[in-house]
Formats: structure tokens, sequence, C-alpha cells
């Protein structure tokens, strides 16, 4: 059994900053899952929302927003006062930061960005670290054209199982996640 840290340790610190995924390391995970966004100017960041409201003191769209704008942002005190200043993260500083520390779990919101994603992960030296996930199959189909070793993932609902099983086979898919609810 593998545990996998959801956005780190989103139940202890603001999901998808670095203080969630040093906590989720304390707290001895295998792996840490995380999401990737783009912003305006196609900076790759962390972060699960399309828009900045729920877990950050800005507003607006993700892919909207300049990188200058979301890196300004507080991404903690939504989450609690101890965590204010907490930032969000670019990527390529999390493959930096986790990669050989740990296993991780990306998963790619935009698909127009995924061989983006897989070409960051291959110049950090860690596609054997990484799974790539998506609840869209082409991008995952991107990656897998591009990279037949990369283990990918397939996030889908119930009633899109029935209706994809064969598509998830001959996409040669690692692991598919149905929502539990």
């Amino acid at each position: 059994m593998q545990v996998i840290g959801h956005r780190g340790a989103a139940a202890l610190a603001p999901e998808n900053t670095f203080e969630s995924f040093d906590a989720a390391l304390a707290a001895g995970v295998d792996a840490i899952e995380t999401d990737i966004q783009e912003t305006r100017d196609r900076e790759l960041i962390l972060m699960h929302d399309k828009r900045l409201e729920r877990t950050t003191n800005g507003a607006g769209l993700v892919h909207h927003t300049p990188w200058s704008a979301i890196e300004a942002l507080d991404a903690g005190s939504r989450f609690a006062e101890e965590f204010h200043g907490a930032r969000v993260p670019l990527l390529r500083d999390a493959l930096r930061r986790y990669g050989q520390r740990t296993q991780l779990v990306l998963e790619i919101k935009r698909s127009k960005c995924a061989l983006r994603v897989l070409k960051m992960v291959r110049h950090a030296g860690l596609i054997d670290r990484v799974t790539f996930t998506s609840s869209e199959l082409p991008p995952l189909q991107k990656i897998k054209a591009r990279n037949p070793g990369a283990r990918i993932g397939f996030l889908a609902s119930q009633s899109m199982m029935r209706t994809f099983r064969l598509r998830l086979r001959q996409a040669s898919i690692s692991f598919v996640r149905p929502r539990a609810s």
C-alpha cells in the first residue's frame, strides 16, 4: 500500500504549498500529489482550483493572471494565520526541492501544458519518480506517446469507468482512481 499526501498534507497546512509538502513528508507519506495549472504567461504553478480566491488572497482565473501577480499572493493566511506568507510554488522549484526526496503525483489540470510538464520532469531527471494524472485522456496519451515508460493515471468518475474501460487499456494507463463519492 502506498500513502499519498493529497495536495501535500492539506489538513495540516495550506494545500499545494511547500509548508504542506513538508508536513506530509514529516507525517511519513510515500508520495506527494499536487496539481499543475498554467498562468497567463505560461508558468507552471501548483494550484488545484481554476480560480485564486479559495486558497489565496488573490482573485480571478489562474490562466488569466501573470506569474508576477501570483507569486506575490499569500497562499497561507486563508488556512491559518500561522501560515501567513506561504506562497504558490512553481513546478520547477517543487521538482528541485522534492524530486529526490519522495515520489510525486502530478495532476495536470489544463491539457495544453501536458508536454511542457513532461519536458520539465525529464529535464530534472525525475521520470522514474513521477506519475502523471489527469481527468482527461488526451494529455495522458500525449505523455505516453512521447515517453512510453512514463507512469500515468486516469482520474475517473464511476460512470466514466464503464465508458472508458477499453480506451484505458489501449492507453496503457498505470492506474485509475475513481471518485469516492
